[in-house]
């Protein structure tokens, strides 16, 4: 938020600039200060930087004083020669009388500040004065979050921490355990690297499934890490036929499966429908992850280097709609109603959504976020273990093999 000074002795017209443009603005109170005259004026100036100053061309020197015909020019001109004071890096005039309007203006337009004609019987300086305001908040927040910037390259998050978590902590990476006083949350520091990068990569577990643990971690590791990319990895329910045990899965798009409402039909029966709210995958990203997906040779070699049980056919990434929803599945039935959301859904998980929804609301700058979770069961009757650690492995390795070879740093 900016911060702002005005100063103007006509009070009426102070009150319209209030709730006209700064209420409507939602620019807080704490933020504006307001003097009636040029010495407080320099006596906020020469205490306090502001972003903004919006000044009466025609202001006295003490309160109750006449008027100067330029006294808000020549103050500006007196804060421009001294030191003394801080120069708000922008300057907007305002004035009632056309004379002084037409007095000022080449002095105004040489300096590049804006000059507005305050007129009661018309809206037309309301919309100059929003739009001069706005533009210069925006280009503040702009100028902050390059400055904030990004620390950590990529973060990755997961559910689970006795199969999803030893998934990543299995890659060779230099893995460090951060404790920190302030937060509960088991966090690791790795760097991959190649011969051509280096990434900075933190790695995060939540305490339990589910979409809320997923929003929460997700939300603190970008504002206490402020990574690049964000990546989830872990294991996820497949659909039979369409996918095989240890298959990648790239949500796109991803939804909760849970929103919409119940409803009693004409018959008396309960009946759901479902309003999905899909998020999808970024397109630039989408494009670098689809060339790790059509490359064949990666694939099997990451299925090749697991040491232990693994399935009989080849491994394969998938980029295609993954539902949320807050229960463990394990019946086919169910599983065919959620079909019914999107008839090309390939997986079913507990968290995607949260860490979608999570990353794509959290503060600025955001991370480009992708889930890369695989295949460890079909969510049916048939639902066991046996392939867990090695979907949370080739979710693991996707990722690793996608930041070293098709993802962007700088």
């Amino acid at each position: 938020m900016i911060n702002l000074l005005i100063a103007d002795d006509n009070h009426s017209k102070l009150k319209e600039i209030q709730e006209k443009v700064l209420d409507y603005l939602e620019i807080k109170s704490t933020n504006i200060t307001v003097v009636t005259d040029i010495i407080n004026a320099k006596r906020e100036l020469k205490e306090k930087q502001f972003d903004l100053f919006i000044v009466d061309i025609q202001l006295p020197r003490r309160f109750q004083d006449t008027p100067q015909t330029k006294g808000g020019l020549e103050l500006i001109k007196e804060l421009q020669g001294s030191k003394r004071y801080s120069l708000p890096s922008n300057i907007i005039g305002v004035t009632e009388f056309e004379e002084s309007l037409e007095s000022v203006s080449d002095e105004f337009d040489l300096h590049l500040y804006k000059l507005v004609k305050f007129d009661r019987s018309s809206d037309e300086w309301i919309h100059q004065l929003r739009n001069h305001i706005d533009h210069i908040t925006k280009a503040k927040t702009s100028n902050l979050e390059r400055e904030v910037g990004y620390d950590y390259d990529l973060a990755i998050t997961c559910a689970l921490e006795d199969v999803e978590l030893q998934g990543l902590l299995n890659i060779d990476a230099n893995w460090e355990e951060l404790i920190l006083d302030s937060d509960n949350t088991r966090y690791y520091t790795g760097i991959f690297k190649s011969e051509f990068k280096t990434i900075r990569v933190i790695i995060g577990a939540a305490e339990q499934m589910g979409m809320a643990p997923a929003a929460v971690l997700t939300m603190k590791l970008i504002q206490r890490f402020r990574p690049r990319y964000l990546a989830m990895s872990g294991i996820t329910a497949g659909v039979k036929g369409q996918v095989n045990y240890g298959d990648i899965i790239v949500a796109d798009p991803s939804w909760d499966y849970g929103s919409g409402k119940y409803i009693l039909d004409e018959n008396q029966n309960i009946s759901f429908l479902p309003e999905p709210l899909p998020i999808r995958l970024d397109t630039d990203l989408k494009s670098k992850i689809s060339r790790l997906c059509s490359n064949d040779k990666v694939l099997q070699e990451i299925k090749a280097r697991w040491p232990a049980n693994k399935p009989s056919e080849s491994l394969k990434a998938h980029i295609g709609a993954a539902a949320s929803g807050a229960a463990v599945l394990a019946h086919s039935t169910i599983v065919k109603g959620i079909l019914k959301h999107n008839r090309k859904l390939l997986g079913i998980e507990m968290e995607a959504y949260g860490v979608l929804y999570a990353a794509q609301n959290s503060t600025r700058p955001r991370p480009s976020v992708f889930i890369a979770k695989s295949v460890c069961d079909f969510a049916d009757e048939e639902k066991s273990d046996l392939y867990q650690s090695y979907a949370a492995y080739t979710s693991a390795m996707f990722i690793y093999s996608l930041a070293l070879n098709y993802l962007e740093f700088e």
